[in-house]
């Protein structure tokens, strides 16, 4: 499933009615996930099936499955070679799922100042290769490959910022 700017805008307002509606009842929250749904499907065209609950959404079209929300915590289901972000906390977790693999991007805030060497030895001593790295002022930017698959690392200047895995890039 292609994760387009349509779509993107939609899981952001899709965490934001979540946790709107997180205390709003069973009913309330049925009828806002149909709501959705149909906001979803007139912007990509697809059939949706929306889940919400409590803090995260889970959108199943026939391309693939999204998941997003305020998880705290490492994905369980990234790749073990992908060294584990030590060196901020956890914002939120976007869990992706077509044919080619599951991608995931962990986001980022509280970042240490001195994560970018070690986040690159990390991802060094596990066996990727370096493709970009660059640095301006106090954010950075990483990416690195290992058998076809890509993690992107990108850390701004307020102490924020994501990391991307994606299976199988050609």
């Amino acid at each position: 499933m292609k994760i387009n700017k349509k779509v993107s805008i939609v899981l952001v307002f899709l965490l934001a009615l979540s946790l709107i509606i997180s205390g709003c009842g069973k009913v309330a929250e049925k009828a806002s996930e149909q709501a959705v749904e149909k906001v979803i499907e007139s912007e990509t065209g697809e059939k949706v099936d929306l889940d919400m609950d409590n803090e995260s959404v889970e959108i199943t079209t026939d391309q693939g499955t999204i998941k997003a929300g305020a998880t705290y915590d490492w994905p369980s289901g990234m790749p073990s070679d992908v060294p584990e972000f030590k060196y901020g906390s956890i914002s939120s977790v976007i869990e992706s799922t077509t044919e080619a693999g599951t991608s995931y991007t962990v986001t980022f805030e509280e970042v240490a100042a001195d994560s970018f060497a070690k986040y690159r030895d990390d991802l060094e001593d596990k066996g990727w290769t370096m493709q970009l790295t660059q640095q301006m002022g106090s954010g950075w930017t990483l990416s690195a490959v290992k058998d076809n698959n890509n993690v992107t690392a990108v850390m701004g200047d307020d102490s924020t910022g994501f990391i991307s895995f994606n299976p199988e890039m050609q």
